[in-house]
């Protein structure tokens, strides 16, 4: 079974213009969650029956049950009156406030509500179509990065920037304030040396464009170097700046060995340890529904498994079959994303 799970991903992987774990770690981290739409097809080119879409966060509402299940999905996004018009060929599209049909380029309010029994599509508010799927799952699966406690759902999601986004408005406001404390006390004196006398003037003003010849000599005279407020404020918030995101993993840390050097990077990776269990456990249900959708349509995937470095040394190799028996029999799937 693991051979036939390593080709359904390969193959989903191969489908994607994108990373899918690239796209689900970047949502997971900087949104606080995210969103995958896993549907059965019966027409495949590839001979995997099923499509694993990442969606955009933002645009999904999800829905749970008492026992924190979720049990229904909602997606609002404005989309163009001619690309509802290609996706449903026969949908009626509501007409403007002046009876006309909209234009291909006009942006509608567009709506789609899921859950394990039907699909509705809305456009401006109201049903433009659906169909009951028939799968017998809920078509989604939602994960957390990192959450907090709410009644609102919008404050749970808790974005990897949220512990630097002050230190980071700080840092820039300081920068802002050390580079005009050198405009004004650094370069406010020049020295000019020149041959012509009293009938050139520099202009000072910011951007501005001097014309020299080249035996003239033009430039600041330093009167006084960086204030020492603005040195120790700089170096508490770049400790804050240190705690708070991954310069260690960027090579960018302060070590002063290997050893400690190492010790950084084990604590960054920490940070995002809440996002690599998430992931893991959200894989885990990916690969479920895939063997619940193949157990259910009772058709064997025939897919092949690449020669990947590492992997071809232990028999993954060739073609892998998952008939609907074998599907049934596995329920479960333990993923586990490599550290590295």
């Amino acid at each position: 079974m693991e051979k036939a799970l390593m080709a359904t991903w390969y193959t989903w992987s191969r489908r994607s213009t994108e990373p899918i774990i690239a796209q689900l770690a970047h949502d997971a981290n900087l949104l606080g969650r995210w969103v995958v739409r896993e549907l059965f097809i019966e027409e495949a080119v590839d001979d995997l029956p099923i499509r694993l879409q990442v969606r955009n966060p933002k645009y999904c509402y999800p829905e749970f049950d008492e026992d924190k299940q979720l049990w229904g999905m909602a997606e609002l996004c404005e989309r163009r009156a001619g690309d509802i018009r290609r996706a449903l060929p026969g949908a009626k599209l509501p007409k403007d406030e002046n009876g006309d049909e909209p234009n291909d380029d006009d942006m509608l309010e567009w709506a789609e509500w899921w859950d394990a029994l039907r699909c509705i599509y809305f456009v401006e508010g109201k049903q433009v179509y659906r169909f009951e799927h028939d799968t017998g799952k809920m078509p989604y699966v939602f994960g957390y990065g990192r959450f907090v406690r709410s009644d609102k759902p919008e404050n749970q999601p808790v974005s990897i920037l949220k512990g630097v986004e002050s230190t980071a408005f700080a840092y820039d406001r300081l920068l802002s304030a050390e580079l005009t404390a050198v405009i004004a006390n650094v370069f406010s004196a020049w020295a000019f040396k020149s041959e012509r006398g009293d009938t050139f003037k520099p202009d000072l003003s910011f951007r501005a464009i001097n014309h020299l010849f080249p035996t003239e000599e033009f430039g600041p005279i330093q009167r006084q170097g960086e204030l020492a407020d603005l040195q120790g404020v700089k170096a508490t918030l770049r400790d804050e700046m240190d705690n708070t995101t991954f310069r260690a993993m960027l090579g960018q840390a302060d070590a002063s060995s290997g050893y400690a050097f190492s010790q950084v990077t084990r604590g960054e990776k920490l940070k995002i340890n809440p996002v690599k269990q998430s992931l893991d456990t959200g894989l885990a249900k990916i690969f479920e529904l895939a063997l619940h959708y193949i157990g259910r349509s009772g058709k064997t995937v025939q897919l092949y498994v690449p020669r990947l470095p590492g992997i071809s040394d232990y028999g993954f190799s060739g073609f892998s079959k998952i008939t609907p028996q074998l599907a049934r029999k596995h329920k479960q799937v333990y993923v586990s994303i490599p550290p590295d």
